[in-house]
C-alpha cells in the first residue's frame, strides 16, 4: 500500500497526543494514505540515515512511496547508545541533558568527559562531507525506485557540496531551511536556547507555529502532486507571527489564538516562572 515515510528529528517527528497535529499528520490527511513516522525528536541525522537505510534493505520502502528525509544539525551525538537505544538523546550535548524523568542521562553523566573530547576534536568538514553523502543514498535509492518521491527538507546548509550532479525528477529539495522559518516565526529572532528560556521546550509542535505547520503541509502536498518546487520557497511562510513565552497566561493566549497546540507539561514548565 502506497506510504508516507518520514525520517528525521523534531521537524518531522509525531507526537503521542493525537490532538497535536504535526504538519506530516495533515499531509497523511490531505494524501489519504497511511504514515509511517521515525523521525525522533532530539535525533541525529547519522540515526535518521540508518533507519533509511535499514528500511532501504529490508525492501520496506514501496515502489510508489512518499518519503521525506530531514537531516538534522551538526554536532548531534552518533555513539552506540543513541543509535541502538536512546535516539532521543543525540541532542544532549548541544542542548544540556533533557530532564524529563522518563530520559535516561546516565550516558550524559558517565561520559562527559568522552563526549567533550569528541565534540572538540572531530572533523567538521568531514562531518559536513558525511551530510552531503546522506543527499546522495537518498537520490540514489529515487534514481531505483522512478514512481516513488523522495524530499529532502533541510535544518541548514552545509559546507560541502558535490557539483553537477543531477538528481533524478522523483527525488526534490526545496529552497527552504527549516532553522530560518522557525526563527523568523519569533518577533526578535531569539535562539533555540534563549528562546526556550523559560519554558525549558519549545512550545511549538515541530518548532513550528500552527499556521506554517499548516503551509507546510500544502506545500509538500503540492511538490508531491506537481514533482515541482518552484512554489516552495521560503516567502510563503508566515514571520514575527509570536513573541518569547514567558508567562502561562501568554500561552493560553497563543493557544486560544489558534497559534499553539496545548501541550502535557508545558504548564509545569511555566509554573517556575
Amino acid at each position: 500500500m502506497k506510504t508516507l515515510r518520514v525520517y528525521g528529528d523534531s521537524f518531522g517527528a509525531s507526537y503521542i497526543d493525537p490532538s497535536i497535529q504535526t504538519w506530516t499528520f495533515i499531509l497523511k490527511e490531505k494524501l489519504q494514505i497511511p504514515l509511517v513516522n521515525k523521525a525522533v525528536g532530539g535525533g541525529s541525522t547519522e540515526y535518521a540515515a540508518l533507519q533509511f537505510v535499514n528500511d532501504v534493505q529490508n525492501n520496506i520502502i514501496g515502489d510508489d512511496d512518499i518519503v521525506i528525509y530531514i537531516p538534522s544539525t551538526k554536532g548531534r551525538l552518533h555513539f552506540d547508545f543513541q543509535i541502538s537505544n536512546h535516539p532521543e538523546t543525540a541532542s544532549g550535548y548541544c542542548h544540556g541533558p533533557d530532564t524529563r524523568p522518563h530520559i535516561d542521562n546516565s550516558w550524559y553523566y558517565k561520559s562527559k568527559e568522552h563526549i567533550e573530547w569528541w565534540m572538540v576534536n572531530a572533523s567538521h568538514a568531514i562531518i559536513s562531507m558525511n551530510f552531503e553523502s546522506y543527499v546522495h543514498v537518498v537520490s540514489n535509492v529515487a534514481r531505483s525506485k522512478p514512481n516513488a518521491t523522495f524530499i529532502m527538507l533541510k535544518h541548514i546548509d552545509w559546507d560541502h557540496h558535490i557539483p553537477n550532479i543531477v538528481h533524478p525528477s522523483n527525488f526534490l529539495i526545496p529552497p527552504i531551511l527549516f532553522t530560518d522559518i522557525t526563527s523568523n516565526e519569533v518577533i526578535g529572532k531569539y535562539n533555540y536556547n534563549d528562546f526556550v528560556e523559560f519554558t525549558k521546550y519549545d512550545p511549538r509542535a515541530n518548532h513550528l507555529t500552527i499556521p506554517n505547520l499548516k503551509i507546510l503541509a500544502e506545500l509538500v502536498h503540492e511538490t508531491i502532486n506537481t514533482k515541482s518546487i518552484e512554489h516552495f520557497t521560503m516567502d510563503k511562510f508566515k514571520t514575527n507571527i509570536i513573541k518569547k513565552i514567558t508567562s502561562t497566561e501568554q500561552y493560553l493566549e497563543y493557544i486560544k489564538q489558534g497559534y499553539l497546540y496545548y501541550m502535557n507539561g508545558m504548564f509545569k514548565s511555566l509554573s517556575n516562572l
